[in-house]
């Protein structure tokens, strides 16, 4: 039983994390969850999968579709990750973060599937072999639904919020398309403009003095 407890311990916490992401908590907030909640479990197991698949989504702004494409053959030298997207085609190269590289790391060998096959994807399914598009949506949903997480999350939004977090760092449209893979820098340059409103709304509130009436004052 107590395992059963640690294991669901695990997907709670993981899906926390999800839910700080996707439900609007403070970019910060998310990163310090993102660095510290892995250590927490110093060996892989399939119960931090999940962790690697917000990992691989958040840390890569790339679609489902590429997500469950991505692999060791898609390494380079340089520790980075090189690929075609499925839906644009756009080239990319993106920098492993090195919290994803510690997650990578963890991982033992990928045991050959019933047909004999090895298969070098990050993500795969039980039985050894390549998630498809249907099947990782419908693992994903299963995810949420054991976190008790609305049914509107999706790993869409975990794309969407990768985005918004660059742009709170203040990087510019380029920059974030360079890892999203976005050709029209004008719906990244919305993520921006979010960005800014709410960071400049903080500081014009933090600016302003606070109002009592004077016989409160007094």
């Amino acid at each position: 039983m107590s395992g059963r407890r640690s294991q669901s311990a695990v997907r709670l916490a993981v899906w926390a994390l999800f839910a700080t992401v996707w439900l609007g908590a403070r970019t910060a907030s998310a990163e310090e969850l993102i660095i510290k909640r892995p250590g927490d479990h110093p060996a892989y197991s399939v119960e931090i999968e999940p962790h690697l698949a917000l990992a691989l989504h958040l840390y890569t702004a790339q679609r489902l579709s590429d997500v469950i494409r991505l692999g060791a053959q898609h390494l380079t030298r340089s520790g980075a990750l090189q690929f075609a997207q499925k839906k644009t085609k756009t080239e990319l190269v993106i920098p492993v973060h090195p919290e994803l590289q510690r997650l990578l790391d963890l991982r033992p060998p990928p045991a050959p599937a019933r047909s004999g096959e090895t298969h070098l994807n990050f993500l795969l399914t039980p039985t050894g072999l390549p998630f498809d598009e249907n099947y990782y949506g419908w693992h994903f949903r299963q995810w949420i639904k054991e976190a008790g997480l609305p049914g509107r999350c999706s790993s869409h939004g975990l794309r969407k919020a990768s985005m918004i977090r660059l742009a709170h760092l203040g990087l510019s449209a380029p920059a974030i398309a360079a890892i999203s893979g976005h050709r029209d820098l004008r719906e990244v340059q919305r993520y921006i403009e979010q960005a800014s409103q709410e960071r400049l709304a903080r500081l014009a509130i933090e600016a302003l003095p606070a109002y009592r009436p004077a016989a409160e004052a007094a």
